[in-house]
C-alpha cells in the first residue's frame, strides 16, 4: 500500500514538472516592462529612418552602433569598444544589400524594406583577458536578439 502512495506520488510532481514546462516562452518576459512611475527597457532603441531596431542595453557600455547609407540602403554597424580597441560585431543592412536576408523592416509610413547581415569573424585577440574576449562572442551572438524584434 505504501509503495501505491509513494508510486502516485512521484508520478503526481512528475507530471507536474512536465506540465509546468510547456509554455511557448516559459514565462520570460522581453520588451518593457511598465511600473506605475516609469518604464524599464531592457533593450536599445535604435531608430533610424527605415524603422527601429532592438538590441539588449546589457552592452550600453561598451557597444559602439554607427550609421551610414550606401546607395538606397541604410547600414548599421556594430562594433565593441573593449580597452580603448574597437571589434567590428556585425553590420545590418536596410533596403538594398549583401549578406544575408534576416528579415524585414516596417517604417512609420508602413513600407517594409528588406533587411541584410552581415557576420564579422571575431579573432582571438591576446591582448584580451578570456571574459574580455567571451563578451565579444556573447555581444555578436545577441544579434539575435536584434533578428527576433524585427518588426
Amino acid at each position: 500500500m505504501k509503495r501505491r502512495i509513494i508510486l502516485c506520488i512521484v508520478c503526481a510532481i512528475a507530471f507536474c514538472v512536465l506540465v509546468s514546462g510547456c509554455g511557448k516562452d516559459g514565462g520570460a518576459q522581453t520588451g518593457n516592462v511598465e511600473t506605475e512611475d516609469s518604464e524599464v527597457k531592457d533593450y536599445i532603441v535604435i531608430e533610424t529612418e527605415y524603422g527601429n531596431l532592438y538590441y539588449p542595453d546589457q552592452w550600453t557600455e561598451c557597444v559602439q552602433i554607427d550609421q551610414s547609407t550606401a546607395g538606397n540602403a541604410l547600414v548599421v554597424s556594430f562594433a565593441a569598444q573593449i580597452n580603448d580597441v574597437q571589434y567590428p560585431l556585425f553590420k545590418v543592412t536596410i533596403g538594398e544589400g549583401d549578406g544575408s536576408k534576416i528579415g524585414e523592416l516596417t517604417d512609420s509610413a508602413g513600407t517594409k524594406r528588406d533587411v541584410y547581415l552581415q557576420l564579422e569573424e571575431i579573432q582571438e585577440d591576446p591582448n584580451l583577458n578570456d571574459g574580455e574576449q567571451n563578451r565579444l562572442y556573447a555581444m555578436q551572438e545577441d544579434l539575435n536578439y536584434l533578428i527576433d524584434n524585427l518588426k
